[in-house]
């Protein structure tokens, strides 16, 4: 696969369907090909990605003529796989995280979730899955099948029921900026570093602790 780098981010984000899931978008990625590749392309692409509808896209795409490299050539731009860079970038850089969950990896649910029916509790897990999967470009149906076997009318109805109930909230919002850090804020930030890098020096130091 092509060397994939974050080359800008946001200080601030999206928080999607009802806070369930945070991204860390707008940000720039830099996809480089590497010779090794087994169908290198010929380019150097950046990617601006965002959140549009409740799902991380790429919002604009620039390609770079590799130093020796041939020119740039509208088929070769159609060889590039933007969503799986998308995709790459939700999951493998970390863009797209649940809120709540600690990790910047998804938990799924246990493999027996559905089995007292449309409980709340197994409303939530679906609600969970949903956000999760149309965050980061996946289909909730299809994965739900595939992993849970649960059959796509189900997970619709399943869906539908969430939402009335307000389990489910398709609500997104883009997040204010933080403000800048102040003087007083670097200094303290300085201090922080001066004070803890003493105190590793101290327990380094024999017969000092």
């Amino acid at each position: 696969m092509a060397w994939v780098k974050l080359v800008e981010q946001t200080r601030s984000g999206w928080s999607l369907y009802g806070g369930r899931v945070h991204a860390s978008v707008p940000a720039l990625v830099e996809v480089t090909p590497r010779d090794t590749d087994a169908d290198p392309y010929d380019y150097t692409v950046r990617m601006a990605l965002d959140i549009v509808d409740g799902e991380l896209h790429c919002v604009e795409l620039c390609t770079a003529q590799r130093l020796g490299g041939p020119l740039i050539t509208s088929e070769n731009v159609r060889r590039f796989p933007v969503a799986s860079y998308v995709e790459f970038a939700a999951h493998k850089m970390r863009l797209v995280a649940e809120s709540d969950s600690g990790s910047p990896d998804f938990a799924w649910p246990p493999l027996d979730f559905a089995e007292q029916g449309m409980t709340d509790a197994a409303l939530e897990h679906v609600a969970r899955v949903y956000a999760w999967c149309m965050a980061v470009g996946l289909k909730p149906s299809g994965e739900l099948h595939k992993r849970y076997g649960l059959a796509r009318p189900t997970t619709s109805r399943w869906l539908a029921t969430a939402r009335r109930r307000r389990i489910l909230v398709e609500g997104h919002e883009r997040l204010p900026e933080p403000p800048e850090p102040t003087d007083a804020d670097r200094e303290a930030g300085r201090q922080r570093s001066r004070a803890a890098h003493d105190k590793i020096m101290r327990m380094m130091t024999p017969g000092e602790g």
